[in-house]
């Protein structure tokens, strides 16, 4: 029983090459969107986290007031943006890792600006 002659033409050679060229490229695709995922997360956990002791009053900012004649309101309303802030980010995150193929925008919170 003989084996039936496949014959190598240079198209089809480049069929199987393009071919296994994809493969590789949507692994190291889908490698990078999980890492960037996890990297997402891994942010969102930490402005969670920095949410929940802002609203819990569980911050040591000794160094952003010392010396500089800060009133409890004052002090206040700064707990309270960087409380939105880090809400905001939370969320913005969590969004990112729900779709890690979108670009994230970079939010700015000029928390020193009335300070």
């Amino acid at each position: 029983m003989h084996l039936p002659r496949v014959r190598f033409r240079v198209r089809r050679i480049l069929l199987v090459i393009a071919s296994i060229a994809m493969l590789l490229w949507a692994r190291s695709e889908v490698e990078t969107l999980m890492r960037r995922r996890a990297y997402y997360l891994e942010k969102a956990e930490v402005h969670a986290s920095r949410k929940y002791d802002s609203d819990a009053g569980n911050m040591c900012l000794k160094d952003e007031f010392y010396g500089r004649g800060i009133t409890e309101k004052d002090r206040s309303d700064f707990i309270d943006r960087l409380g939105s802030y880090n809400g905001e980010m939370e969320r913005k995150y969590r969004a990112a890792a729900s779709h890690p193929w979108l670009s994230v925008e970079k939010m700015n919170l000029h928390i020193n600006d009335s300070l």
